[in-house]
Order: C-alpha cells, then structure tokens, then sequence
C-alpha cells in the first residue's frame, strides 16, 4: 500500500519513513504547495491542509503542521514559525526572550484522511524545553527546522543540533510516545488492510468535526445534568490548566461527567477529575457557569456545571474503569487543539478571572510578565 505525503520537506518524509518501517508502507512524497490558513491553531492548519491535500490526490495520504510556543511571550511564534524566522529570525527571538523564562515547546498536529473516513483523523504531539542564550550546533540534514539550534530538549544539556545523528536518534526514540508520527503508527498498527480496497477500514476513534449543530436543542431530547473542572496550577509564576485525552476523541478536554442521584454538583465535579485525571489534592476556588450542548450523538441535551479548583498535584492516576484517560498540563494562554468548542470558550471567556483568582489564592496578586 501507498501512503502519500503532502509535504516539500523531503525531512518529514524520512521522519515518518523510519516510525512505519516496520509495516513495509511505500510512503510517496507528494510536494503540493499547500494553503496556509491565517490560524495559530496547528490542528486548524492541518485540518486545512490535509483536506486540500486529498482533494488533490484522492490516495491515503497525510500531512502535518508544527508551531513553536515560547511560554513567557504569550506561545509566540505559535503557527508562525516560518513567518517569525523570515522577519525577526534566531536572534530576534533571543532578544525577545533576554531576561525572561527560556521555557519552550514544539506542538504538531498530523493529518490524516482516505476516502474510509468521513473526516481526517488527528494526531497531536508535543516536545517540551528550553531555549539556548545563543544558537549552537550545526544543522543537518536529520533537522526540519533552525530552531534545532537553539532548543534543549526537556532533560538535556545540548540543543538538537549539537546531537551527532546517533545521540538525535536515541532522544527521538526516548520521546517516542509524545510525537504525532509514532500516536498515528500504532493507529494504523491497530487497522487491517481491506482486502478488496487496499485502503484502510474506519477507525473506533471520533473524527467528525465538532459544529454549530451540538448546539442547538431538538424539540423531545432529554436534559442531563452534568458536572466538571478547571483545574488550575501555578508553576515559575505561570498558570497551567489540566487537560485530558481520551482516545476516542481526537482533541484534548476538560474532565466532567454525569451527576450521581444524591450527590452535589461540586461533589461530582470532584469524583469525575479524580476518575478522568487522577487528581484529588483539590481547592474549590469558584463556579464558572454553566455551558450546554449535545451528547456526542445528540440523544440527550448536556448541562454542564463548571467549577475552578486549584491544586499543587502534578500528577495522577485515573480510576476510571471504562475509559483509558490521559493527563496533560497547558499554560492557560497556550490551549491546544480541545474536541469541544464550548470547553475552549470557556476557557477563553473566564481566563482573566481564572488569572486574577489563582494569582490571589497562590499569594500572587499581578500575573507575571509576558
């Protein structure tokens, strides 16, 4: 089977090459010069892309997009990256960042979409850091981006381009489970090829594309009453929100769930982060208000209450039996790609009181500078 890549960057191409090897894919580099929506959000762009793509192609085919968010400036350059080292470059982006926390991420996002799927399929990734003072190492041919030589990654001493190709190959394997190559590798590990198609069979997880339709009551859909969280923590002055990733969802989210009869709205709020996130060290801060919409396949009206809590717990694990729940932190100005759009407005819509209350809880009274 053939397995189209839409992309100019041959590098992309060998990357992925290497995560699939194992299952003797012919992958086709397929230059196309693809749009560049005007988005910070790297699923968007993907999403954009991919479509374009397969329109052009109309094979199995994927693609990715990658941004760059250095914390202390708000996650700029974000979805500019290509635009940020065009104008300002390696050394604009040290000035900005001189005297300010170094703390850094690359984020991607990889699209794929066949004629199987009513709509693509996403892979999210993340690789955590720091920046240099200065650029150092030389690029080479294994790197798709000058920014190899200013990042650290998290646990190292040296940037990507001060790695030989050996030392490169043995951190991209440490930090295999967190790239959107490998999350679509064992995705497509877990398919069987269709016989009479030589196309890929459906999968399990969502990848329809969440619309104005969940948010808009049907006449006769019952109302369920529902409850979750806000989990906030503060870290180097900084607010990072719990997030959770649900393999049937192809989008982070924020834990809720139904509410047990005889038990409180704040009550459940709780239960559900402890069974969806695994964190219990929790401090009710606030309500947040209330959002609705419907279920994922719209037979029943979801009413959910938000609360804020904060919490010094970094990690934890999950109770719930039914579910396999991932949890992640995010700066509160730096969401990724979340699956419902009511989770990112309220996000959006409460961040400034979400900063003024957590900054007042933790001893912090003003945020700290971007």
């Amino acid at each position: 089977m053939k397995l189209h890549y839409a992309t100019t960057n041959a590098q992309k191409v060998l990357t992925l090459q290497q995560d699939l090897a194992k299952y003797h894919l012919e992958i086709v580099q397929v230059p196309l010069n693809l749009p560049e929506p005007r988005s910070s959000d790297v699923q968007e762009i993907a999403r954009e892309k991919i479509i374009f793509a397969y329109q052009h192609i109309k094979q199995p085919v994927v693609s990715l997009d990658a941004g760059f968010y250095i914390h202390a400036l708000g996650g700029f350059p974000r979805a500019y990256v290509n635009f940020a080292l065009e104008t300002i470059g390696l050394d604009g982006l040290l000035k900005l960042v001189a005297d300010k926390d170094r703390q850094c991420e690359f984020r991607e996002c990889l699209a794929y979409l066949d004629k199987t799927l009513s709509g693509p399929q996403y892979f999210l990734g993340h690789f955590k850091g720091t920046l240099a003072h200065q650029p150092q190492g030389t690029i080479q041919p294994h790197h798709w981006s000058p920014l190899a030589l200013l990042f650290i990654p998290a646990g190292e001493t040296r940037t990507l381009a001060e790695m030989d190709y050996a030392q490169y190959c043995q951190w991209r394997l440490a930090t295999a489970a967190t790239t959107s190559e490998k999350q679509f590798a064992d995705w497509f590990s877990a398919r069987k090829l269709n016989q009479t198609s030589e196309v890929l069979k459906p999968s399990k997880v969502s990848t329809r594309i969440i619309d104005q339709s969940w948010y808009k009551r049907p006449a006769g859909v019952p109302i369920h009453q529902t409850a979750g969280g806000v989990i906030a923590r503060l870290e180097n002055g900084q607010i990072y929100i719990a997030l959770i990733r649900d393999g049937n969802y192809s989008g982070y989210l924020l834990p809720k769930g139904r509410i047990e009869p005889g038990e409180g709205r704040k009550q459940a709020a709780r239960r559900e982060i402890a069974e969806e996130a695994g964190l219990s060290n929790l401090k009710f801060i606030t309500k947040l208000g209330i959002r609705k919409r419907l279920n994922y396949s719209k037979t029943s009206w979801k009413k959910t209450h938000y609360f804020l809590f904060v919490t010094s717990q970094v990690t934890g694990q999950p109770t719930d039996l039914h579910h396999i729940y991932h949890l992640e932190w995010f700066p509160l100005r730096e969401l990724p790609p979340m699956f419902w759009l009511e989770q990112r407005e309220l996000l959006e819509s409460q961040r400034d009181k979400i900063e003024k209350l957590v900054y007042i809880e933790t001893g912090k009274t003003t945020p700290a500078p971007r």
